[in-house]
């Protein structure tokens, strides 16, 4: 008989076919976060997240982990096809901000790559109202912090079919035909989108991720930003939330100069707190690979500091 393949990590319970939990049982420790969500990276197989998902349990014992999996299907999938996709992540992310309730510190969202920033787009664009409530029931916050993992990029062929490739089995001739057919499929895509003047997706992820809070009004907004499709977007992101970027120099898949200038739009379009950490050698979503120490002491410093202060 074959053995059954493993859809998530170890300890998970699966909700549905993307989305998992890991309950815990432990006393609430203070300085961590009730609810950990990770969105990772396209196509990723369980025993690599899991390399994240163990550690994160490690460090924090009395925080939840909501794991959000991301696969070609989301990246392409239209807004109104996402919501049903994500409406349990959504709920447990709402169990855990409740509008009457103490929210600081609640919830701490872990983007990777590409695939991990569409679904935290999403789910963005789903928690509006939820959020908007929040925000009059004592400015209370949905995030706690962020954290952007070798994401966004911007299009380029070469680098998306690398992404994309992840996913096509390890077999040679699937995978020599698999990658030339998705570098056709990609290039095709960008030339139609060029060619009709329409968004490409890569582009969509890149500006929903600095859309501002068209509802916030305690952070002057320029005109020029005003003026611009991230603003008109709207209603995403919390410009008063921390946001770290981690990326490698050496990625293959999301160059880093991409990240680096979101970082700076991020700036630019009035978020208030932005942090980068650059890796030297580490492949891309591998950062622990080069220093495995200052990764998670990065991470978990960033997460704790962030629960002092709010």
């Amino acid at each position: 008989m074959s053995q059954k393949r493993q859809l998530v990590p170890e300890g998970f319970e699966v909700l549905t076919e993307t989305i998992s939990i890991q309950q815990s049982d432990a006393a609430t420790e203070e300085g961590s976060p009730s609810l950990i969500v990770i969105c990772s990276w396209m196509a990723a197989f369980p025993k690599h997240i899991q390399k994240y998902t163990d550690q994160y349990k490690k460090l924090f014992p009395s925080s939840t982990i909501l794991l959000i999996q991301s696969s070609w299907t989301d990246v392409a999938a239209t807004d109104a096809k996402m919501v049903s996709r994500l409406s349990l992540a959504v709920s447990t992310i709402k169990g855990h901000t409740p509008i009457d309730g103490n929210n600081k510190n609640k919830v701490f969202l872990h983007i990777f790559s590409n695939g991990g920033a569409t679904v935290a787009n999403h789910l963005s664009i789903q928690l509006h109202s939820h959020f908007n409530q929040l925000l009059h029931h004592g400015n209370q916050k949905l995030f706690s912090k962020v954290i952007l993992e070798c994401t966004p990029s911007r299009p380029e062929v070469g680098r998306a079919v690398k992404a994309v490739a992840y996913g096509i089995p390890n077999f040679f001739l699937i995978r020599i035909i698999g990658t030339f057919l998705l570098r056709c499929y990609i290039t095709f895509g960008l030339w139609q989108c060029k060619v009709r003047g329409i968004e490409n997706m890569v582009d969509r992820i890149r500006r929903r991720l600095n859309a501002v809070s068209s509802f916030d009004e305690k952070v002057s907004v320029p005109d020029v930003v005003r003026r611009s499709p991230a603003y008109r977007d709207g209603q995403l992101w919390d410009r008063t939330v921390p946001r770290l970027y981690l990326y490698s120099k050496s990625d293959e898949v999301v160059g880093w100069q991409d990240v680096r200038d979101h970082a700076k739009e991020a700036r630019k379009a009035g978020y208030q707190v932005v942090r980068e950490e650059v890796f030297e050698t580490a492949p891309h979503v591998g950062l622990p690979r080069e220093d495995f120490g200052r990764y998670w002491g990065i991470v978990e410093n960033w997460v704790r500091e962030g629960n002092r202060e709010a």
